[in-house]
């Protein structure tokens, strides 16, 4: 980590943000930015085509800028982000600004930001940004009203989902090709 790296970001945001008005501004800009990556994941992800990968080329960058990954079948999208799991971490910063922003918009609007934001969190593929949206939505169930009550609905909620994955794999449980299992 360098100066520019920890340092300048920290001081231009304690400085530049002084109000409840500028934070939520900054924060409605952090949203803008996830919504329109998660449009542009959703078109990589529905084509199987990174829309920017042929930018590379044409600016004599070689640093495996055309690489395409792949996971479970599908294409890592990635956007305008550089790679997969930093657009996923794009998105869980534009959730989270979701979640500071909804007392301040309409019902049907938050719905459909929220299903949108969901997808490019989906798209990229990637499992470290979908781990760290549960913790964020776990953290916010449980710093808001009735916070025991919404985290026993989002832990069952959980188990229900495991149970149902862990029964699903009982049923059909095939090989995974590449996968050694090693004696203990």
């Amino acid at each position: 980590m360098t100066f520019t790296d920890l340092v300048l970001p920290y001081f231009t945001l304690s400085r530049a943000l002084q109000s409840p008005a500028a934070l939520r501004q900054a924060l409605a800009g952090l949203l803008a930015d996830a919504l329109a990556l998660a449009g542009i994941a959703a078109v990589e992800f529905a084509k199987q085509w990174l829309v920017y990968s042929s930018l590379g080329a044409s600016w004599g960058v070689k640093a495996g800028v055309n690489t395409y990954l792949g996971r479970g079948g599908f294409l890592r999208v990635r956007a305008t982000a550089g790679h997969a799991i930093a657009l996923g971490l794009v998105m869980l910063v534009g959730t989270t600004a979701l979640l500071a922003l909804r007392s301040t918009m309409r019902a049907g609007w938050r719905h459909v930001i929220s299903v949108t934001l969901a997808f490019g969190l989906f798209f990229p593929v990637s499992r470290g940004p979908w781990l760290g949206a549960l913790a964020m939505l776990r953290v916010y169930l449980g710093t808001g009203a009735a916070a025991v009550k919404n985290l026993a609905k989002f832990a069952a909620t959980g188990a229900g989902v495991g149970w149902c994955r862990a029964r699903e794999s009982s049923i059909s449980s095939t090989p995974i090709s590449g996968w050694h299992s090693t004696p203990a």
